[in-house]
């Protein structure tokens, strides 16, 4: 059930947040995530900063890049809200916000956004993952998807013609699935 009961939550709740704190530990979460990434797998870490549409220092972000280019790579934009920016694969397209709006009137929380973060960096490492440009409703769209267990989620974003350009170069034929992530050499498999 939605935070305002059955007839939902009032209009005004719509676009404010009151207790954006509640998900500060989604960057301790993150990090502790990305430190288990780079034991277990073999890549390249990269740190970074970029625009924080939330704050007005730049954003931290870590990027792990495969020593296989055909995994892709992934990156974790540490925002000030405080939440997460998740971008698999293709690093000029749209990543996944977590939590995807925070506001008081959504259900967004720490325990969903973990559990989107666990789904998503489980379909990048195990190569469950890939983008494509579809042309539907009489535009360009950049569509990244990936597999569970059970389903398979999409999302689009709308492109415009330079995206268009650059990314029918970085995605030649218009579909690209990329590969799962090599494990580090020597590393011993639990049982």
């Amino acid at each position: 059930m939605s935070r305002g009961g059955v007839d939902g939550p009032p209009k005004d709740a719509y676009g404010r947040v009151t207790d954006a704190v509640r998900f500060a530990p989604l960057h301790k979460i993150a990090r502790q995530v990305l430190e288990g990434l780079e034991t277990r797998y073999d890549v390249t870490r990269q740190s970074f900063t970029e625009i924080d549409p939330h704050g007005s220092e730049p954003a931290a972000a870590v990027r792990l890049v495969p020593a296989d280019p055909a995994a892709a790579p992934l990156a974790i934009v540490f925002d000030a809200f405080p939440g997460l920016l998740v971008r698999s694969g293709r690093q000029d397209a749209d990543g996944v916000y977590l939590p995807h709006c925070g506001c008081d009137a959504c259900d967004d929380s720490v325990v969903d956004c973990t559990e989107e973060l666990a789904r998503l960096i489980d379909a990048t490492t195990a190569g469950t993952f890939g983008e494509r440009l579809v042309y539907a409703d009489g535009a360009w769209w950049h569509e990244a998807w990936y597999r569970t267990p059970t389903s398979t989620v999409r999302g689009r974003s709308r492109l415009n013609g330079r995206r268009l350009a650059v990314l029918r170069k970085a995605i030649p034929g218009g579909e690209l699935v990329w590969a799962p992530w090599p494990e580090r050499s020597g590393r011993q498999t639990r049982r």
